[in-house]
């Protein structure tokens, strides 16, 4: 008997809102990015975070690693070690997160090379009952030892009054093809996750179909990833006239399974971490536009939220959801919107062409 569209929807939903079978999936913490990445992080993978400054790359890294710690407790011994490159991670993460993101003792690569040592390191080292998360911040941070060799030529030179010879050369793109073809299949047969955080650049190419921005690692880090993450702040969160957190779209530019190219908006708030309540029921009830801003009431959909036939404002919906314990179900409810979506789009039930 054929099925009509809304039994196929069903049958999608149903299959979908469930993670994908991996031999190992780790959810991010906040749902609406798992829909994007279709369940979360597979173990052994290398992930991409790309933005601007103050687009939220670090937050997500940091939250990744407290989920880790959160979820897998009672499986493994979960390690995590950020390396930070650029020296710049100043956040007090302990009152948010229960933990230092940086340790004291943690030494910072300063080129390539080290980073890939250190990352070898801390492979070797890890057992069955480990779960190990690298997270680089960031790539942009790192020189290589060519590099600083043909810096040290070229200070010395200036300093004689001598005009410095050679060009720039791509020493730390060229290490990183290697580098992702040997450590990728050691990060596979493991029980990690590697993370990689990168700054955009502007693309001064003219090339037709060039984007805007891109950023630095070359196709190694393309083909190796299995997402590549795209954030930005597309709106500042203000109360009393002053900023708070942001409004972030975030957007899966590659992904290594069946429907890549999601985006989602979602809520982060500097002292809070990822609203993930918020975003969740933003997304449920239609409460942004496409930009992202937030819908006035004076818009053809109010604000107001219907939730088991009471309604509630955003602020009191967040309440009722927090003092009731009800995550869980405002999750279960947001990854079948998600997938209902994903079915209603879908080429699924369509007659094969073979």
């Amino acid at each position: 008997m054929k099925r009509n569209k809304t039994q196929i929807v069903e049958e999608y939903i149903n299959i979908h809102i469930e993670e994908p079978p991996q031999k190992f999936v780790l959810p991010t913490g906040i749902d609406l990015i798992d829909c994007v990445l279709m369940g979360g992080i597979p173990v052994g993978a290398i992930v991409n975070i790309v933005g601007e400054e103050s687009s939220g790359k670090s937050y997500l890294a940091t939250e990744i690693i407290a989920n880790a710690k959160l979820k897998l407790a009672d499986k493994y011994n979960v390690i995590h070690k950020y390396d930070d490159a650029e020296t710049g991670y100043t956040f007090d993460t302990k009152p948010i997160y229960g933990f230092d993101v940086v340790g004291e003792d943690d030494d910072a690569s300063e080129t390539v090379e080290e980073f890939a040592l250190n990352l070898k390191r801390e492979i070797a080292k890890l057992d069955d009952e480990q779960f190990l998360l690298y997270v680089l911040d960031s790539l942009d941070g790192l020189s290589s030892k060519d590099e600083r060799k043909r810096d040290r030529k070229l200070m010395n030179a200036l300093e004689k009054g001598e005009e410095p010879n050679g060009s720039y050369q791509m020493e730390k793109q060229k290490y990183l093809k290697s580098f992702f073809r040997v450590r990728s299949k050691e990060i596979k047969n493991k029980n990690c996750m590697l993370i990689i955080l990168s700054q955009v650049i502007y693309n001064t190419s003219n090339m037709l179909f060039k984007t805007k921005y891109t950023r630095a690692g070359g196709k190694g880090l393309d083909h190796f990833s299995y997402a590549v993450l795209w954030m930005k702040e597309v709106k500042k969160i203000m109360k009393k006239g002053r900023k708070v957190g942001s409004v972030l779209k975030v957007q899966a530019s590659k992904l290594k399974a069946k429907r890549p190219e999601r985006e989602c908006f979602v809520d982060l708030i500097t002292d809070y971490g990822f609203d993930n309540i918020s975003s969740n029921l933003k997304f449920l009830y239609d409460l942004r536009t496409e930009s992202g801003d937030d819908k006035k009431k004076g818009s053809k959909k109010k604000s107001n939220i219907i939730w088991d036939d009471e309604e509630y404002s955003l602020d009191g919906m967040i309440r009722h959801i927090e003092s009731h314990n009800l995550e869980a179900e405002l999750t279960k409810r947001v990854k079948a919107k998600w997938a209902k979506i994903e079915g209603e789009i879908s080429s699924e039930g369509r007659k094969s062409k073979w």
